[in-house]
């Protein structure tokens, strides 16, 4: 299926196209997170750059919020995706999310807000001819490729760059390791060699994976928890993501190399 698209509306996009920072921005309740992560990196994988609230703790760290978020899902994004719910239509932060959107929608002149539908509630504030996505058929695969296509139908000059480096921050904390995990009897106990420890540890168990060109880049050390950068290459259009065994760490982050180090190689 292609969506009709005016020239009008590819024109506008085109002459909007030097305020763009991402692809796509995700609006969710916290209820609904696991399907928005899983939507973030199958857009993520197809080369779609992505507002994903949950990954962008580190840059919205001491910022204004409500500031951020009228940029985040109004000027700087080609298009906003609300998944809607029950829970979502009750929460302050995702009305507001989608008042800023709404606003912008206006602006443009032409389909900004691309709703998701996970149950039978309707969005107020959405007119009641558009049209959903209905999650329960069409899937997350689907519903991820619906989206990409849609991306190249507004803006079809385009040509979606899909990144090879890339930048993954592992982390976890201390105490809960030493609570939860038997270590072996070696491993030292004390905070600083234990982090020199765990990080060998990591990059031991990388080495393992499919991924290519491992490279640890920095560490966090708080005293209370350890969080790790490191970096690879990776072609999503040849193999899905997969970092093998990464037993007790936790994924935190993964973003394109040149998002997190602008400027450097």
């Amino acid at each position: 299926m292609r969506y009709p698209v005016g020239g009008e509306h590819q024109r506008e996009a085109k002459g909007k196209k030097h305020m763009f920072r991402i692809d796509f921005a995700i609006s969710y309740a916290g209820e609904e997170e696991g399907i928005a992560s899983d939507l973030h990196q199958l857009l993520q994988e197809k080369g779609a750059e992505v507002f994903f609230a949950k990954n962008e703790k580190v840059y919205l760290l001491g910022k204004s919020l409500t500031s951020e978020l009228d940029h985040v899902f109004g000027p700087y994004t080609k298009f906003v995706i609300p998944i809607v719910s029950e829970s979502y239509v009750q929460k302050y932060w995702t009305k507001y999310e989608f008042s800023i959107a709404k606003k912008e929608e206006r602006k443009r002149g032409f389909e900004f807000v691309l709703p998701i539908r996970i149950d039978g509630i309707s969005l107020k504030g959405l007119k009641g001819d558009v049209i959903y996505i209905d999650l329960r058929k069409e899937g997350l695969f689907g519903t991820a490729e619906i989206m990409m296509r849609k991306l190249r139908d507004i803006y079809p000059a385009e040509v979606v760059t899909v990144p090879r480096d890339w930048v993954a921050t592992f982390g976890l904390v201390i105490n809960d390791l030493i609570e939860n995990y038997e270590l072996p009897p070696y491993v030292p106990r004390s905070y600083v060699p234990l982090c020199d420890w765990l990080e060998k540890d990591l990059m031991e168990r990388l080495s393992k994976s499919p991924l290519e060109a491992l490279k640890l880049l920095e560490d966090s050390r708080d005293g209370e928890a350890l969080s790790v950068r490191v970096g690879f290459k990776w072609d999503p259009a040849k193999s899905p993501l997969d970092f093998g065994d990464i037993g007790w760490w936790e994924v935190l982050e993964i973003a394109e190399f040149a998002r997190i180090y602008e400027g450097k190689d």
